[in-house]
């Protein structure tokens, strides 16, 4: 990755350039790359964070996770690993950026998690 050889701005451009092929994809097949867009829109997240530019990696994950819901909800299995990945990000940049995240999608990911079987349920 080019962040990890100290390369941000250039990883935050090509995550940006990358974000903005995927939105003109999923666009046109939203079946085939809605789940792409919400990676690179994850990825931009990550890399807003690296800047703690964290009110702005937060509006990024909660995007991320808004986009990946729709496929989740038709095809929970294939979707499971980064529905999960991204609300996990997500949470972590509204600690970090000290604000309260809205709580409710993450929540749909968890419920059709255990739905499904892919989460196992709580038990109190």
């Amino acid at each position: 990755r080019l962040s990890d050889l100290g390369r941000r701005e250039e990883a935050l451009s090509a995550a940006l350039r990358a974000v903005e092929i995927y939105e003109g994809l999923a666009s046109d097949r939203p079946d085939a790359f809605l789940p792409n867009l919400a990676m690179g829109v994850s990825v931009m997240g990550d890399l807003l964070g690296e800047f703690e530019r964290w009110d702005e990696a937060v509006s990024a994950q909660k995007r991320a996770l808004e986009t990946i819901v729709t496929p989740f909800r038709k095809f929970p299995a294939a979707h499971f690993g980064l529905a999960m990945q991204i609300g996990l990000d997500y949470m972590l940049a509204c600690q970090k950026a000290g604000t309260e995240p809205d709580a409710g999608i993450f929540t749909e990911v968890v419920e059709i998690g255990q739905r499904t079987g892919l989460l196992p349920e709580q038990s109190e």
